[in-house]
Parts: C-alpha cells; sequence; structure tokens
C-alpha cells in the first residue's frame, strides 16, 4: 500500500513539473513571437499577443499611426531579445524577464507580464524596462 502511494504521489509530481514545463514553454513561445513581430513591424500579430492594460496603453499606436510598423521594423530588427527567466506565479499568471540586446552590445532588461486567456492562450497585458 505504501509503495502505490509513494507512486502516485511521485506520479502526481512529475504531471505537475512536466506541465509547468509545457506552460513555459508556451510562455517562451508567445515572448519569440512577440519578438517577430516587434522585428517585422507586424502590428497585426502584435494585437494578437497582447491584451488588458499594455494592448490599452498602446491602442492608439497599433490601430492609428500607419508610421508604427516602420518604427518598429527601425529600432527592433537588429536587436536581440533573450528570454532570461520565466516566473510562473499561478495557472494563469507569468512574470517573463527578457534581456534586450543590439550589435554593438548595448542592451536593457524587459519584464513583461502574461496572463493566460483560456480562448486565446499567453498574451502579455504589462511591459516595463530598466535600462
Amino acid at each position: 500500500m505504501k509503495i502505490i502511494t509513494c507512486f502516485l504521489l511521485s506520479l502526481m509530481l512529475v504531471t505537475h513539473a512536466g506541465s509547468a514545463l509545457a506552460e513555459s514553454v508556451e510562455i517562451t513561445q508567445t515572448i519569440n513571437l512577440y519578438s517577430e513581430a516587434l522585428k517585422k513591424g507586424d502590428v497585426n500579430a502584435i494585437k494578437s499577443l497582447v491584451d488588458g492594460e499594455f494592448y490599452k496603453k498602446n491602442r492608439s499606436l497599433l490601430e492609428q499611426n500607419s508610421n508604427y510598423p516602420e518604427f518598429l521594423r527601425n529600432h527592433f530588427q537588429r536587436l536581440e531579445l533573450i528570454v532570461e527567466e520565466v516566473l510562473q506565479k499561478n495557472d494563469a499568471i507569468a512574470d517573463v524577464r527578457v534581456k534586450v540586446t543590439s550589435p554593438n552590445g548595448n542592451g536593457y532588461l524587459l519584464y513583461l507580464k502574461l496572463k493566460y486567456f483560456v480562448d486565446g492562450g499567453w498574451k502579455i497585458v504589462k511591459e516595463s524596462r530598466q535600462n
């Protein structure tokens, strides 16, 4: 009986760890899609990856500024965005630290908060930057 109980507990822990790892991969994929959209100036892709406070804050740029795609391409095209840390607070909220570096080595840290939406997956809801 003890062996079965230990096995079941171990299986539950492995299943939970596997689930968290899968979600971490999904979160990283969302950040990678966001990075590519920034580099391409693809505002439609960006709009599909953001929500909440972040979308409200950038709504006019994303929806009304016809020069914004070109600005994004010029600014982000040569930058490298690397996910350094994914801290999943629960099943629906995660904080992500992204290192942004230019070819000359200068850079900054980008902090993103993501939220899981049942009908849309992981989306960026908040962004802050630290030089």
